[in-house]
Formats: structure tokens, C-alpha cells, sequence
């Protein structure tokens, strides 16, 4: 059920690093406050950036960054993946973004988890990622085919939201890398749910070759999660590229 999903990443005894996202706060000791802008998520540049500039103007020095907290929806998502692989028998080592540097991940499994713009990593991961959040917070299809829209909208991630998942070989060989995001909890733990129950994942596999080539192991597939109060309630498969040549 689950192998056209996971390949390698499910051979058992085998081990996974999921690098979550790492939100930055910034300290307002005189207001005693933890700051966080939505916009900034790149600890080298928040200095130049005129929301920080507007934001200490108004508060006063900022101090930082600082990484004390993980989004709700990345931790409990990072529970549901690991009590899935571990009944695969495999295991997982926990990543934050902050902590991550290419030299650690390259001999391993690798699965990114949440938002990508909280986790800078992945615009330099040399794969091209079709479906891909934009500035605007909206899903960006970068190599749209017939049928497909350019850009996925939705007015409000709580209600409706879209997520993707994306495998691709690692960065050595023998080794997998899976690529679980979306802008909101919603669209994590909805796409998370989908790949790691066997009904749902089933379904999915279904839209994939049955017995692909050599050049068509690997996939990228958007998925629409409806919500209810932050919840995913139900997600659907939108659209998939098969990846042929992931490597840039």
C-alpha cells in the first residue's frame, strides 16, 4: 500500500531525518515580549529588512533570533510520522531548520516537514519543485500541464487549503528525500494523514504508474485539504508530475 508512496524511505532498519520548520522570534526585553514577523524567516537578512526596522522603531531593540517554539501543526505531525515509521520499523531523528546544515544530511534519508519559507534549506535543494508556495501564500505550479492552473488559490488556509508531497532520490545514492509542506497546519496534517493511512495512501499510489520505469520512480502531487477550525477534515488529490530529471 504504502511503497509507490515511500520507496526507500519504508525499508526497515532504515533511518530518517526530518528537518522541521524553525520559526524566528525576536525579545522585547522592555516590553517583555516574544516578536515574531511572518515575513522574516531569514536569520542572516532580518537586520536590512524594513519590517524588523519598523518593528524595533516601535518596540525598541530586539533581541535575537531566537528559536524557542515549533508550530503546533509541525508537532503534531512529526508524532504521526514517526509513529508511522516506526511500525515500518524504521526510525526518525528530529531536525529543527535552524539546526540543519547539508553536511549532516547528505548520507541520509531525508524528509522536509512544513512551511518552506521556515525552513531556508529547501531554496537551495537541487531539485525543481513544481508545486511550490509563492510570495503571495498561494501554490505556484511551476511546470503547469493541460488541465492544470498556473497558481492554486485559496482565500483563507483554514477553511481550504492545498499541500504537497514530493519524493525524489537523495542526495547520495541509494537514499530518498520527501518534501511534505503548506502555508498552515491544516495542509500539513492533512497531507501528512493522507500518506500514512492505508486506504488513502492506496488511492494515491493508484494515480501513480503501476509499474514505472527506471526515470519514473519518483513524483510530486498536490493535494486540497478542506478544514474545520484548524482541522483537516477532508483531502483530495488535485494533480501529480511524475520526475524524471530532478536533479539541476
Amino acid at each position: 500500500d504504502f511503497a509507490p508512496l515511500w520507496g526507500r524511505l519504508l525499508e526497515k532498519g532504515t533511518q530518517a531525518k526530518v528537518v522541521f520548520g524553525s520559526p524566528i522570534f525576536f525579545i522585547s526585553e522592555e516590553n517583555n515580549l516574544f516578536v515574531r514577523l511572518m515575513g522574516i524567516n531569514d536569520a542572516g537578512r532580518f537586520r536590512v529588512d524594513p519590517g524588523f526596522q519598523a518593528m524595533e522603531r516601535r518596540l525598541g531593540t530586539l533581541l535575537g533570533p531566537r528559536y524557542d517554539y515549533a508550530l503546533m501543526g509541525d508537532a503534531r505531525a512529526l508524532q504521526r510520522l514517526t509513529a508511522f515509521l516506526m511500525r515500518a520499523g524504521c526510525s526518525l531523528q528530529e531536525v529543527p531548520a535552524d539546526k540543519t546544515v547539508w553536511e549532516d544530511l547528505q548520507g541520509s534519508n531525508i524528509i522536509f516537514l512544513g512551511a518552506s519559507r521556515m525552513i531556508p534549506l529547501l531554496a537551495r535543494l537541487p531539485v525543481q519543485q513544481d508545486f511550490e508556495v509563492g510570495p503571495d501564500n498561494q501554490f505556484h505550479n511551476r511546470n503547469p500541464g493541460p488541465g492544470e492552473e498556473k497558481i492554486y488559490h485559496t482565500r483563507s488556509h483554514r477553511d481550504m487549503t492545498y499541500a504537497a508531497v514530493a519524493h525524489f532520490p537523495g542526495l547520495r545514492a541509494g537514499r530518498e528525500i520527501m518534501l511534505i509542506t503548506a502555508h498552515s497546519e491544516p495542509g500539513i496534517l492533512g497531507a501528512v494523514g493522507e500518506i500514512t493511512r492505508p486506504e488513502s495512501a492506496r488511492a494515491l499510489a493508484q494515480k501513480l504508474p503501476s509499474k514505472p520505469t527506471a526515470d519514473m520512480l519518483h513524483y510530486q502531487m498536490l493535494l486540497r485539504v478542506m478544514a474545520d477550525r484548524g482541522l483537516p477534515v477532508k483531502t483530495e488529490y488535485v494533480t501529480h508530475h511524475l520526475v524524471k530529471t530532478p536533479l539541476r
